[in-house]
């Protein structure tokens, strides 16, 4: 994979991606593919690709291997990121933990993870005071929050709803846990509106929290084999095969994108080294919060 430095842009480009995690890898690799005589750049600011998919080589006593520290899940409704990783040969892994059945038990941490983890009889009741709380607050999201209200449940975040309404250490950790878990973020910095989406929408919706769980139909079912950050890596690898006039740069940060065109009807897009470029198109694949 080429990489360079922000002196060796050139400053005039066809399209700019911002962000090299799935979303910008993805991105690329689609425009490369099919526009393969235009000029594309993406620009990550760290020093690797993969945005909130990180990948790990962790020593163990008996080897090496590779851990996946943020988003690393699969299922069968995730049909694009399977469609890519046929078509990377990457292979996937069937997690081995027991499958709960939908309806055996609501309570949101034991479908998730089939209650791995033992909990009192009391710290039990409050994680199923919670997740009743869950559908409550995501009922009352859907059907009549004003914008005011649904701004303050985006200023508040899981630990701070979470303190409120469970009193003991062990159910807190407990969802804290499967917050840090599920969602590859601090419980601290996750908006808790954020969270109710999560795992209302994404998650099945208000009857379908099963999917969150690691059976056939659910979210976690497969892993990446080596990590979950090579999707991004050979997306990229893939996309600069097709596309001779692409540039990789990382640890390139953006800082400012003006939306006043130049006199040719581009974008001026700055980056933290000083230099400027003036882009036809720019996609910005960041996370809300980062931009």
């Amino acid at each position: 994979m080429a990489s360079h430095t922000a002196s060796d842009w050139k400053r005039d480009v066809d399209c700019l991606i911002v962000g090299g995690g799935i979303s910008g890898a993805a991105c690329f690799y689609e425009l490369c593919k099919n526009l393969p005589s235009n000029e594309i750049v993406l620009c990550e600011a760290r020093n690797r690709f993969g945005g909130r998919s990180c990948t790990e080589e962790v020593n163990i006593a008996d080897g090496v291997y590779s851990v996946d520290t943020g988003g690393q899940w699969l299922g069968a409704c995730h049909c694009k990121m399977l469609s890519f990783c046929l078509e990377l040969n990457l292979e996937l892994e069937e997690q081995e933990l027991p499958f709960i059945q939908e309806g055996l038990d609501e309570a949101l941490v034991e479908i998730a993870y089939c209650e791995l983890r033992e909990l009192s009889p009391d710290a039990k009741l409050q994680v199923r005071f919670f997740c009743s709380f869950l559908k409550e607050s995501y009922h009352k999201l859907v059907t009549k929050s004003s914008l005011n209200e649904k701004i303050m449940l985006d200023q508040s975040t899981v630990y701070e709803v979470l303190i409120d309404k469970c009193s003991l250490d062990e159910a807190i950790d407990e969802i804290c846990f499967f917050v840090q878990t599920v969602l590859a973020t601090d419980p601290r910095e996750c908006s808790f509106l954020f969270f109710l989406h999560y795992v209302f929408v994404w998650g099945g919706g208000v009857n379908g929290m099963h999917l969150l769980g690691d059976g056939p139909d659910g979210l976690q079912a497969l892993k990446v084999k080596g990590g979950t950050e090579q999707i991004s890596r050979k997306l990229i690898c893939k996309g600069e095969n097709d596309c001779p006039s692409s540039n990789i740069m990382l640890g390139c940060k953006v800082v400012s994108i003006d939306s006043i065109s130049d006199n040719q009807g581009r974008v001026i897009v700055t980056t933290a080294d000083g230099v400027i470029i003036h882009s036809k198109h720019v996609v910005l694949t960041m996370s809300p919060t980062l931009f």
